[in-house]
């Protein structure tokens, strides 16, 4: 990186910033199972940027996020595979421009984080995510821990959920509760 400013290559060099945000979330070295919701978004902003850097102006992003959200503590790296999932299903099987949103809210004592995109789901779509989100696939593991996680952190009416909208496109949605009483407490955070 420091080559790269001294360069003044600035693309390259934010290039290495986002993969350097990625490669410390996925490295986890202070251990902790649990962060700020800003920064469960930081992470998910330098794949972003990754994401754009390879399909250029094809892809369209909107954030839509409660900020008063933004300080309660989530699983680490729970909304990066769902992203991932929206632009390799509904954005890759697109030869035109694709979008991809994330809206965060609350509802009473559950939160709810929702990814939209472009893309249909078929019935055999349906057929695999079922199969997937009750633990009988090998295939999208991040998908399936993600749901797996906020089960057993939550409780059994948190987790995930993929379905269609009313206008045809997927919608994967993460539900949690404010707090951890629906599920385990025993985190090291």
């Amino acid at each position: 990186n420091w080559e790269a400013r001294l360069s003044d290559n600035r693309k390259v060099s934010a290039m290495i910033e986002a993969l350097s945000t990625m490669l410390e979330a996925t490295m986890n070295r202070k251990k902790r199972q649990m962060v700020c919701l800003s920064e469960e978004l930081s992470y998910v902003d330098a794949y972003l940027y990754i994401i754009s850097q390879r399909l250029g102006e094809r892809f369209h992003f909107h954030k839509n996020v409660d900020e008063r959200l933004l300080q309660t503590e989530v699983p680490r790296l729970i909304i990066q595979p769902i992203i991932e999932n929206a632009v390799e299903h509904g954005m890759m099987n697109l030869s035109k421009e694709g979008t991809v949103s994330l809206f965060v809210h609350e509802d009473g004592e559950y939160f709810y984080i929702e990814v939209k995109d472009d893309g249909s789901l078929t019935k055999e779509n349906k057929e695999k995510i079922e199969e997937l989100l009750n633990g009988g696939s090998s295939v999208s593991l991040g998908i399936r821990n993600v749901n797996e996680r906020l089960k057993i952190i939550y409780g059994q009416d948190c987790g995930l959920t993929i379905r269609s909208d009313a206008d045809g496109h997927t919608v994967s949605t993460l539900k949690l509760h404010r707090s951890l009483n629906g599920g385990s407490t025993n985190l090291n955070n």
